[in-house]
């Protein structure tokens, strides 16, 4: 998937389950740079909150891999996610190896690979011999084939709270269809403070994809701190594709520290003041974000007064 698609894929379910679950994003499983969407641990002790979670917390209650596909998952594709499961199974289990025999685990379950896709794969479903999962919701596949894959196909869910975090993976009319179920909950739902945050990043990218929300003022220290995790994210897929690592990385940091103290000392020369803690986190956050050409854009070209709301506005770009 590409973003802001597979950005939203990726924070929906971190948001959803982290806490109950350890989620490890962009796993790197080879030095080869084979990667997985998401990796999924369960806390055991934690487990039973995840039953709050709707359909996504009923499919992280064991270990778990989530791949995210757009419009469909091909036969390559399923190949692929399952070598890439194979491999992460192996080395947690040469991990637990090297454990002291007191700290080794009685066993290393295999993750169960879950494919979530924004079009129906009959060429996949067939080939997997895949029938619906009893007791599920409608769109949910499982293989007949043992340690085969699970499927999720977000066109077919059925449009309940239980399937929301599931179909906001979705694309098209699944996705308006979500948020628009988004926006009808409770202000204090669970649901509004994991995804609103996200949506407010994205809501430029999804009115380029013809859907528009209105969202309610949130904290913008709250959202601040989702700007922070959206680098953190981009970071962590720049490492896995090889071009973050070792020194290079420290080479990066360290420029990226010396470009944003000079951007910072250009916002509080136009502002005419100090810039806050908070201003400062927004604006490393939004390096990686919009770039260093779009920072000194705004520095230049906006008003003083404009320039601090700019700022302030989580969504701005």
């Amino acid at each position: 998937m590409q973003f802001p698609r597979d950005w939203l894929a990726k924070g929906v379910l971190q948001g959803a389950v982290e806490g109950p679950c350890v989620v490890h994003i962009e796993e790197q499983v080879t030095p080869e740079v084979l990667a997985l969407d998401a990796w999924v641990e369960p806390v055991a002790s934690r487990v039973h909150e995840l039953d709050a979670r709707g359909l996504l917390g009923r499919m992280v209650r064991e270990v778990s891999v989530l791949e995210a596909f757009h419009p469909g998952v091909s036969l390559d594709d399923v190949d692929w996610c399952h070598l890439r499961v194979t491999l992460l199974h192996d080395k947690q289990r040469r991990g637990a190896a090297k454990l002291p025999q007191a700290e080794r685990p009685l066993a290393t379950p295999r993750p169960v690979l879950w494919l979530v896709t924004t079009a129906r794969p009959d060429t996949a479903i067939a080939s997997w011999h895949m029938k619906p999962l009893r007791a599920w919701p409608r769109g949910c596949y499982a293989s007949v084939v043992e340690r085969g894959p699970r499927l999720v196909v977000t066109p077919e869910l059925p449009p309940t709270r239980d399937t929301l975090m599931l179909r906001l993976m979705g694309a098209d009319e699944v996705l308006r269809r979500a948020l628009e179920d988004l926006n009808a909950l409770p202000d204090d739902a669970w649901e509004r403070a994991v995804v609103e945050p996200l949506i407010a990043l994205i809501r430029r990218d999804l009115a380029r994809m013809g859907i528009t929300l209105e969202l309610p003022e949130k904290d913008p220290v709250h959202d601040f701190k989702v700007i922070q995790q959206a680098w953190e994210l981009r970071k962590t897929e720049l490492r896995a594709e090889g071009r973050l690592e070792g020194k290079l990385e420290g080479k990066l940091e360290g420029k990226l520290e010396g470009s944003l103290e000079t951007l910072a000392r250009f916002f509080e020369r136009r502002l005419h003041r100090a810039l806050s803690e908070r201003e400062r986190d927004a604006l490393a956050a939004r390096f990686d974000l919009v770039g260093p050409d779009r920072l000194g854009d705004v520095v230049l070209d906006l008003a003083p007064d404009a320039l601090a709301a700019w700022l302030a506005d989580p969504a701005a770009r």
